[in-house]
């Protein structure tokens, strides 16, 4: 099994982030074989401005698989010679502010065996609200480590996070890359339980 202290999360940022969303609604229906590299990598692929103003490295879209980074995140990934990802180019429509943004579309190639959701850890969240009720949840990913293909950034066979490497994860650090955060995957809250 994985020794989860080594691996690493990506996750999402703040939530004032400028968001966008595809053009075309076929994009929507394939994002997450797109996201996995299952489909053909599109020449480019039409955004338009949805809400928000404040920009970051990674800019969520409205098709939660369609993931958009920056110029700078992507030279950080090879400056590093980091492995288990492609890219693909993205054109965003919108008011002045967003049109020519350089960023392009994340394809995570790098993959590992199935979240093995009986190794979560069990626990209670608490209500956010003194009306509310404790919740029941796990926490932890964890997959045979044995299937990692050894990538720095990889997606599990049973869907889920991006996993990174620790060396993936302190090259994103170093590079000082915003609008989304690191999480260590034994402490994350774990969705797929």
């Amino acid at each position: 099994m994985s020794d989860s202290q080594e691996f690493w999360l990506l996750r999402e940022g703040p939530a004032n982030a400028l968001m966008v969303e595809p053009s075309n609604p076929e994009d929507i229906r394939r994002a997450y074989e797109i996201y996995k590299g299952e489909q053909p990598v599109p020449a480019t692929m039409p955004f338009r401005y949805a809400y928000g103003r404040k920009l970051y490295d990674y800019i969520p879209t409205t098709a939660v698989w369609l993931k958009l980074y920056s110029e700078a995140f992507f030279a950080a990934l090879e400056a590093e010679k980091l492995t288990g990802w492609t890219s693909y180019p993205v054109r965003i429509t919108g008011p002045e502010s967003v049109q020519g943004l350089a960023y392009r579309g994340l394809v995570v190639t790098g993959r590992c065996g199935p979240i093995l959701t009986e190794l979560a850890r069990p626990a209670t969240l608490l209500p956010a609200t003194a009306q509310g009720r404790p919740t029941p949840a796990k926490f932890g990913y964890f997959f045979d480590e044995r299937t990692h293909d050894g990538s720095d950034l990889f997606l599990c066979a049973s869907g889920g996070p991006m996993f990174l490497t620790p060396r993936a994860k302190e090259a994103l650090v170093a590079h000082g890359l915003t609008g989304f955060s690191v999480q260590e995957a034994a402490n994350d809250q774990n969705m797929k339980c």
